[in-house]
């Protein structure tokens, strides 16, 4: 998936990779985790050039929000799920 592309706050399981950074789009959560190196070249202006629209659309989406709260809590994670081994 491509940065501009990408909708904040609208959960489909999306992550998006900006060279060594992973952003997962949740319903409620942008996690960004990793990291990310830029150089002076081009490449490194298409990834930072894309980070910005990604994260001004961010900003957009938090501040047409009306009732946002001073600090949210965390969403809460979701119990893992015991499976039975395939393999025996």
């Amino acid at each position: 998936m491509n940065m501009d592309e990408a909708v904040p706050f609208v959960d489909k399981g999306e992550v998006i990779n900006v060279g060594g950074l992973s952003i997962e789009i949740g319903k409620d959560e942008i996690l960004i985790h990793g990291s990310l190196s830029l150089l002076k070249d081009r490449k490194s202006g298409h990834r930072a050039m894309g980070l910005s629209v990604f994260l001004e659309a961010v900003a957009t989406a938090l501040s047409s929000e009306n009732d946002l709260p001073e600090v949210a809590d965390p969403p809460a994670s979701k119990p893992l799920e015991i499976v039975d081994n395939p393999f025996g």
